[in-house]
């Protein structure tokens, strides 16, 4: 019985648009680029007008992860391209390591799979 072989993923400007990757280099301060990643990622109570009275701490983790992933990438002069596949990518991961509650092993190797599939 053979294989079906897997489809790659693709991830450029699937999560993150040109848009949205300019508007993260232009933020001013770190405050501005969370506020930003929230948007991008909708977390509903990181951007409501009141978000400080019914903190989600789930939504806050996820924020912190994107934010961490962003800062990675600025400080390694990410292209917006790089920038929009690698959050993108992440975002994944951690979406289905949370909704299949996959080991950090299996997750390791999920994202090794696919930077393999976006490499030249």
């Amino acid at each position: 019985m053979s294989q079906v072989p897997r489809k790659p993923e693709f991830f450029l400007y699937t999560r993150l648009g040109q848009n949205e990757t300019k508007n993260l280099k232009k933020a001013a301060t770190n405050r501005d680029e969370r506020k930003v990643l929230a948007q991008i990622f909708n977390l509903k109570t990181l951007t409501s007008d009141a978000p400080y009275e019914s903190l989600d701490k789930i939504e806050i983790l996820k924020l912190d992860f994107h934010y961490i992933n962003y800062n990675f990438c600025k400080e390694n002069y990410f292209s917006n391209e790089k920038t929009s596949t690698l959050i993108a990518m992440l975002e994944a991961v951690l979406n289905k390591m949370l909704e299949r509650q996959l080991s950090s092993q299996q997750g390791y190797a999920m994202l090794r799979q696919y930077l393999a599939d976006h490499s030249i």
